[in-house]
């Protein structure tokens, strides 16, 4: 805690002006019991929550207001300091400070004993604008200034910060916390010290291993992204992308709902939606992103390291740097959204340039992106917990017999997949991270479920089968 007043005059130098709180509001809070049992992981400590509203800057360079939320367990002593990136939201409101945007998986940190913020980045919650989406180092300094913001309200809310420092992060998220990893010990040196870092399924390689995942000959669902990324570079990159308008980078029949989304007139996931119908007429039902793009830009992305497209993908790459802390890049081999290859690729170059304690890890290789979730934040737990002391957190299993199979949402469905006991599921039930029932006891066929206008979020679902046998399961919508 000593250090902090001296790390904020350092900031202060590097940024131009002292990063201040500006406001901070109670926003509810979780007994132990609830986090367990709304969340689906044990936990140790009752949970504070509250919105933040904090100085940053914007893409200019100017002051600016940005929000955020911090989840802060009731417990005695000085508290570790865990950074948590969300990922891909699909609008400015659902974002950590509305309590939504994958906020409860800061809750569970918190739980385990971690002072756990969540910045909702630029252009997103009360920051104006247009949130541009995988830039690096925007996504670096709203949580670095959030960081800072911490000091006076640690003064507010009478708790204390000891010197440790944990990032992590999970997709959009694992990108930020290794760029604001980056940030930390290439910019700042005298300020923050991370003691550990964990980048979850992030997309590290934007300018490589994403582009030869998403712009292949192979399908690829989520479409919008490319949209967005695209957006976020020509605000961010002005001196590069000059010469381009939106119009110069896709085709025409794919321009409006492009701008529908920007002038925030529809959210992310009806533009992956208009996107991938286009898309499915377009090109004979074969849903393949690179055919929204034109082709001599295509062309130049693929091919000419030297184009200011390329150029401004490579922008926001964070590899960069060598990491000086113990590190680990934790997926899923089977990943749809972020390709695999992004941790291993940034194994590899964080190794080779050398690194002396970095270590990529697949989780459960057969998990997709959505399922991949809960072992990366269980597994991040535990490599934590070897620094701080605090407890491991592990999954609560619920179901009254040995038997195992997974819950797969997409299309507005919930399937269930792999059911290795063969059982026949007859009733499902599922629970909001609030503890709202949003489907009571609903008739399961036995191997899907419609489920219409769900946020995305971490869900409990109970199903019982022929036998009145109840299974808990956890999935994260995603």
């Amino acid at each position: 805690m000593k250090n902090f007043y001296s790390i904020f005059f350092i900031f202060a130098f590097f940024y131009g002006n002292s990063q201040v709180l500006i406001d901070f509001t109670p926003a509810g809070s979780y007994t132990a019991s609830q986090v367990a049992s709304n969340f689906g992981f044990n936990a140790d400590f009752d949970v504070d929550l509250y919105k933040v509203l904090y100085t940053t800057k914007n893409i200019g360079g100017e002051n600016h207001t940005a929000s955020g939320l911090v989840c802060l367990p009731k417990t005695s002593g000085d508290l570790p300091l865990l950074c948590y990136q969300h990922g891909t939201v699909g609008s400015r409101e659902d974002v950590p400070s509305r309590k939504k945007g994958g906020f409860d998986l800061g809750v569970v940190f918190a739980s385990t004993g971690y002072a756990t913020i969540m910045a909702d980045y630029i252009g997103l919650g009360d920051s104006p604008g247009l949130h541009p989406y995988i830039h690096s180092e925007s996504e670096a300094w709203a949580a670095l200034d959030l960081m800072s913001a911490m000091k006076e309200l640690q003064v507010e809310l009478n708790f204390s910060l000891n010197e440790q420092v944990f990032l992590t992060g999970y997709s959009q998220g694992g990108h930020a916390s290794a760029a604001l990893h980056r940030m930390i010990e290439r910019d700042a040196p005298d300020g923050f010290t991370v003691t550990a870092g964990a980048h979850l399924s992030g997309p590290y390689s934007v300018s490589e291993k994403m582009i030869d995942f998403t712009l292949g000959d192979n399908p690829y669902q989520f479409v919008a992204y490319l949209a967005w990324v695209t957006l976020g570079m020509l605000e961010t990159f002005p001196d590069l992308l000059k010469d381009f308008e939106l119009s110069d980078i896709f085709k025409p029949a794919y321009i409006d709902p492009i701008l529908q989304f920007k002038n925030e007139e529809i959210d992310l996931w009806s533009l992956n939606s208009q996107l991938y119908l286009l898309i499915n007429i377009n090109n004979a039902g074969n849903i393949q992103p690179k055919v929204m793009i034109q082709d001599d830009v295509l062309s130049a992305i693929k091919n000419d390291p030297n184009h200011p497209m390329s150029q401004a993908l490579k922008r926001n790459d964070v590899l960069d740097w060598v990491p000086q802390s113990p590190t680990r890049l934790y997926y899923c081999k089977n990943d749809d959204q972020v390709s695999s290859e992004n941790a291993i690729y940034a194994d590899s170059i964080f190794n080779a340039n050398g690194a002396v304690d970095v270590a990529s890890k697949d989780l459960v290789s057969n998990f997709n992106h959505t399922l991949c979730v809960e072992p990366a934040v269980e597994e991040t737990i535990d490599f934590f917990s070897q620094f701080s002391g605090l407890g491991v957190t592990s999954h609560l299993n619920n179901s009254p017999i040995a038997c195992d199979f997974e819950l797969i949402y997409s299309n507005n469905e919930i399937r269930v997949s792999n059911n290795l006991c063969n059982l026949v599921f007859t009733k499902i039930e599922i629970i909001d991270i609030t503890g709202r029932i949003i489907v009571n006891n609903r008739t399961f066929n036995g191997d899907s479920v419609l489920i219409e206008n769900i946020h995305h979020g971490i869900y409990i679902i109970r199903i019982k089968d022929k036998n009145e046998n109840l299974f808990t399961k956890k999935i994260w919508i995603h």
